[in-house]
């Protein structure tokens, strides 16, 4: 099972989607085909109706965000020699692997914040969706399980959330793992040694260590998207209080 279906196959994602699908089959109809309103997608149907809708496209993008991380690690599973008649000579093999780890740490970090955005919307917090951070939906509901779950995976991805904060706020890569990856055949060619520039046994040393960051990056995503399914559970009964009072 992939890391997206682990999310979708979430109870809470389930009844939200089977809550979700004809509502938009209707509204789609209504809209696109009978032309029936005017009034934009997100905002057509009644408020429990707007409701359901809002919580699917917010789960949806969490779906997706998981998704992207597992397709990310493709990226770093490239033959290096390839890298610069693929995109460009200027792009040297660490400069491309420190590029897509910052894309990682980016997305799953952010995913943490999209769980606090969710939260927000269903426990009609009230938080401004632009200030609305992981550690704001744990800090007003610090009792809740759907805050203690939370607080975990972020206690757990501190160390990516600092990263991500600090490529983000201040363009700074701290800390990427592939600068500690020796790139022998690189280094055999920026010194104009031929024979180190082309040895496959040097070549095989820097791929295990890349392999290595991999399976700690899959390792990573595995548990981090573990953390947002047991989340996603803990909205279950909230959602169900707030279809009530709509």
């Amino acid at each position: 099972m992939n890391t997206s279906e682990i999310i979708s196959n979430t109870q809470f994602s389930l009844k939200v989607l089977t809550l979700a699908a004809p509502i938009y089959s209707a509204h789609i109809n209504d809209i696109f085909k009978e032309r029936k309103s005017k009034v934009p997608f997100p905002e057509y149907g009644s408020p429990k109706e707007i409701f359901i809708k809002n919580v699917f496209e917010r789960v949806a993008t969490l779906n997706s965000y998981s998704d992207e991380l597992e397709s990310l690690l493709v990226f770093f599973d490239i033959d290096l020699q390839s890298i610069s008649s693929i995109y460009s000579d200027k792009i040297d093999p660490e400069s491309y692997l420190k590029y897509h780890y910052d894309n990682f740490i980016i997305r799953l970090a952010t995913s943490l914040d999209l769980c606090g955005k969710l939260g927000n919307f269903i426990f009609n917090l009230g938080i401004n969706e632009r200030y609305c951070y992981a550690h704001s939906f744990v800090k007003r509901l610090s009792e809740t399980a759907s805050a203690k779950i939370l607080q975990d995976a972020s206690d757990y991805l501190e160390h990516y959330v600092q990263q991500r904060n600090a490529k983000v706020h201040a363009s700074k890569s701290e800390n990427n793992v592939f600068e500690k990856v020796v790139y022998w055949n690189e280094m055999g060619r920026l010194i104009k040694n031929d024979e180190m520039a082309t040895d496959a046994l040097l070549a095989t040393l820097t791929k295990e260590q890349i392999r290595d960051e991999i399976d700690q990056m899959r390792e990573i995503i595995d548990k981090t998207v573990g953390y947002i399914a047991e989340f996603l559970e803990t909205m279950s009964s909230q959602f169900d209080d707030r279809l009530g009072v709509l």
